[in-house]
């Protein structure tokens, strides 16, 4: 199977199965190690943007952002998402904007504050809002809908 075959496969089971917390995570897990950039210290790995946007293209944005807010105390769904989330949106506008256009900023702000305690979510959180959605007008939509300074 390609990586192009696997994303239809992963991304057709995950909207199949919406209601399923473990068929989501194990999706988000899927395709978060199918978008890693680095592995091991390695080279990035070729082809990984082209990858990232048709993932992106093909509605994981979406499908993350609605497993976050359905399942919001699945703390591994919601690592997952944030792992996904972060490898999607590297090195590319294109998908940044296309993850705020999905609502992903609301969604992280609820797991932050539902979570304010787990460090793996809330080192997730920052680095998501912080490295990937760095545009004013991100940081600002973040304020508005309740993001705080110490995250």
């Amino acid at each position: 199977a390609t990586a192009a075959g696997v994303v239809s496969d992963v991304l057709g089971a995950m909207a199949a199965h919406k209601a399923c917390d473990k068929v989501l995570e194990q999706g988000l897990c899927v395709l978060s190690g199918l978008t890693i950039d680095y592995v091991g210290g390695q080279t990035p790995r070729p082809r990984t943007q082209a990858l990232r946007r048709r993932v992106a293209g093909e509605g994981l944005l979406g499908v993350l952002v609605e497993a976050m807010v359905a399942f919001p105390h699945h703390v591994n769904l919601q690592v997952q998402a944030m792992h996904c989330l972060c490898n999607v949106t590297i090195h590319s506008q294109e998908t940044q904007q296309q993850a705020v256009d999905a609502g992903v900023l609301p969604a992280i702000i609820q797991m932050m504050r539902l979570h304010p305690h787990d460090p793996e979510l809330s080192r997730a959180g920052r680095v998501a809002c912080m490295s990937r959605f760095r545009k004013p007008e991100h940081m600002q939509l973040a304020v508005r809908l309740g993001a705080k300074q110490d995250w």
